[in-house]
């Protein structure tokens, strides 16, 4: 409905590897269309990530989406089974719950600015992270806000 975007969870035992999909903006759906405009920063939720410092701020509409599939993630990747803002948000918080034996790496299509440079930083200290770019993708010259910050 674009309110909740649409994700997927993959296993491959062969690879020991684990995905979750988003789906991103979709550009013909309203309710979709604005998650994306919601670009105040806002400090991340502290009990979904109690030990990120206060400083690290994130677009409040990736946040505010995330949320809506956070804990149905956490549950299917525990069971063995957003686009790239919201992936970067599940990559913490997977390396934060999972067993610190488990490697976390992230590729995505598409990198919004999705936080200060305090969320960049963060990001770029905690996990490794692939991301594929389109210059002409509408998302690219949103949010030119110079305190949004994209990770490395």
């Amino acid at each position: 409905d674009g309110l909740i975007p649409k994700y997927f969870i993959a296993h491959d035992p062969s690879t020991q590897s684990i995905v979750v999909a988003h789906e991103g903006t979709d550009p013909f759906n309203l309710l979709s269309i604005l998650n994306d405009v919601q670009i105040p920063l806002v400090g991340l939720n502290s009990s979904r990530f109690p030990n990120i410092d206060a400083s690290v701020q994130v677009h409040d509409g990736f946040q505010k989406t995330f949320e809506r599939t956070a804990d149905d993630v956490l549950a299917g990747v525990q069971a063995g089974l957003a686009s790239a803002a919201i992936a970067m948000m599940d990559s913490i918080l997977l390396h934060q719950e999972l067993d610190s034996s488990v490697q976390i790496a992230t590729t995505v299509f598409g990198l919004p600015r999705g936080g200060n440079a305090a969320w960049a930083d963060f990001l770029d200290a905690t996990v490794r992270t692939f991301h594929l770019h389109s210059k002409t993708h509408p998302n690219a010259t949103l949010s030119k806000s110079s305190e949004i910050q994209w990770p490395t």
